[in-house]
């Protein structure tokens, strides 16, 4: 089973080059399975969370994620505290404790 990991994209400091070629090189790779770990984003902006969903949706495999601190609001003190993931689990995944099982990988 190839696996891929990625961690602290921190999108909204990218360019639309980098994109592009890590889309590139994600899809020669040719991974069964992506896992993206922690910090989507840099300020947790919705544009950030476009942009990364962009790059999921050109994965050519099923995606494993969790969030991290950047993907949390951190200036909105109520939103901090009561809803910390609205944007994630809208753009990325609703799932925030995912568990990924196949015959190859328990």
């Amino acid at each position: 089973m190839k696996i891929l990991h990625l961690s602290d994209l921190h999108f909204g400091t990218e360019t639309a080059d980098t994109v592009e070629t890590l889309i590139g090189l994600i899809t020669d790779i040719s991974p069964d399975l992506a896992i993206i770990s922690g910090d989507f984003t840099q300020i947790n902006a919705r544009k950030e969370y476009e942009t990364a969903r962009e790059l999921i949706n050109a994965l050519p495999c099923p995606l494993l994620s969790v969030p991290g601190n950047h993907d949390v609001p951190p200036f909105n003190l109520a939103n901090r505290f009561l809803r910390p993931f609205k944007r994630y689990q809208r753009y990325i995944s609703k799932e925030l404790n995912p568990v990924h099982e196949n015959e190859t990988a328990l």
